[in-house]
């Protein structure tokens, strides 16, 4: 259980759920296995061209959590001005930033 916890994100508070579900109806050989979380990703990118580029890099809590409102947001504004974003979600944004400068 405590794996589900750790990992986050909305799939495995569902199948933490079912989890508990299955324990309940004494059905212990279908319990469901946590989904490992990235340490980083890309989370949405433009589809639409822009006369500008901007990247906006999110911590992961977000993610997990699931509380994107924020950042869909930014990205949408952002379109609306011309500029074509993509979104990274990390663990630590500055081993991301690392790893795209090289």
């Amino acid at each position: 259980m405590f794996d589900f916890f750790k990992h986050g994100g909305p799939d495995n508070m569902q199948r933490a759920g079912e989890c508990i579900e299955w324990l309940l109806q004494k059905r212990p050989d279908d319990l469901p296995e946590a989904t490992p979380m990235p340490e980083f990703g890309i989370y949405k990118v433009s589809r639409t061209p822009g006369t500008y580029d901007a990247w906006l890099c999110f911590y992961r809590a977000w993610y997990q959590s699931g509380d994107l409102e924020v950042v869909d947001a930014m990205c949408a504004a952002l379109e609306d001005r011309s500029f074509r974003s993509a979104a990274f979600v990390s663990f630590r944004c500055a081993i991301l930033w690392r790893r795209l400068s090289c």
